[in-house]
């Protein structure tokens, strides 16, 4: 099963666990992370190419982990317990069955392994490649704890370079990460490159089911008020935060590089066939504001981001109340796939 390529010689390594390569290089592996590349998580500088990795991020990127109520497999969840990461398992398990036995995924800007570690468990050989190490260290300890077995390879690699043999995988999954590259055009081609003819190139999204009007009523306020807060937060520094920071993001490149590129035909949509449920309260919907969890905010210095938040917890709680925190919303949604296909 030719899949890696040597980081040195670019040579093809002959099994999907990495083994030491016919040159006598052996790819280092830390914390249950193969490293195929030294570079940076974070690189903003030059005008040449630049990535935004989540290593200033970690487990604050999900508030379910953050907040010690990680759930892989629960169809009705409760308070901290994450909806998204409920969705995006079932589509990885309906991904495995569109794909069929021996198949081999690359979760690419795999994070924490809310996809990568459902593919695995539902007996896909399945790579899971970030530019994070300590993204990729959670998602191993993850598996593990799920009892993950050799089918899945944390991979520490840089998408506009992915140590990959070529025609070698049968699905790209690509969640939120095209758009923290600032030449995503470039990924894709790297995602073509690795295909198979066969290959499939694939997102997860959802869709709400049935709420009642009680709920959505609920929800409209809930989203008001979170909106209300996260409108506070960015209108309390002192400074704009985002003016000096480096430009990388590029969400209008990475909303049409697929269709763009012309190598896929049109997609066709699939449900994931399972209905989640859950509730989420407001200290778990504001965690990523608090945290700075995404790609642009993690740079915001700390002092400024510090102030403006402090600022922020007296606004939401004068005017909210000491409670604010515990205002929930019920979400009841179907996850789905959207699934392109290689011209031939």
């Amino acid at each position: 099963m030719n899949i890696f390529k040597c980081p040195k010689c670019g040579k093809n390594l002959d099994c999907f666990i990495p083994a030491k390569c016919n040159c006598g290089f052996n790819v280092p592996c830390i914390d249950g992370v193969y490293q195929f590349t030294n570079d940076s998580p974070i690189f903003t500088d030059g005008d040449g190419l630049k990535w935004l990795g989540y290593e200033n991020v970690g487990e604050n990127y999900e508030p379910a982990i953050a907040l010690g109520s990680d759930n892989l497999n629960e169809n009705i969840s409760v308070g901290y317990n994450v909806g998204n990461s409920m969705f995006i398992g079932n589509c990885s398990r309906k991904l495995k069955e569109y794909l069929g036995d021996n198949c081999v995924v690359i979760d690419l800007g795999a994070g924490l392994g809310q996809a990568s570690i459902p593919l695995a468990l539902a007996g896909a050989n399945t790579i899971a490649a970030d530019i994070s190490q300590k993204m990729l260290s959670v998602n191993y300890r993850r598996a593990k704890e799920n009892h993950v077995g050799d089918n899945l390879i944390c991979a520490r690699m840089n998408a506009y370079k992915l140590e990959i043999a070529d025609n070698s995988i049968d699905a790209v999954i690509v969640i939120d990460m095209l758009h923290q590259v600032n030449r995503p055009e470039l990924v894709v081609e790297e995602i073509k490159r690795i295909l198979k003819s066969s290959g499939v190139y694939v997102t997860y999204n959802c869709y709400p089911v049935d709420n009642t009007d009680e709920q959505k009523q609920k929800n409209t306020e809930f989203n008001e008020i979170q909106k209300d807060i996260a409108n506070y937060y960015y209108s309390a520094f002192d400074v704009d935060p985002y003016k000096d920071l480096p430009k990388v993001n590029n969400w209008e490149k990475a909303n049409t590089c697929i269709s763009d590129s012309g190598y896929f035909e049109d997609y066709f949509r699939a449900d994931s066939d399972v209905i989640n449920e859950w509730q989420t309260d407001m200290r778990f919907a504001l965690h990523k504001l608090k945290t700075r969890a995404d790609g642009g905010s993690q740079l915001i210095p700390d002092e400024i981001h510090k102030k403006a938040w402090n600022k922020t917890e007296e606004y939401a709680l004068k005017k909210y109340g000491e409670d604010y925190n515990n205002i929930k919303r019920h979400d009841k949604k179907m996850g789905f796939l959207d699934i392109y296909k290689l011209k031939q």
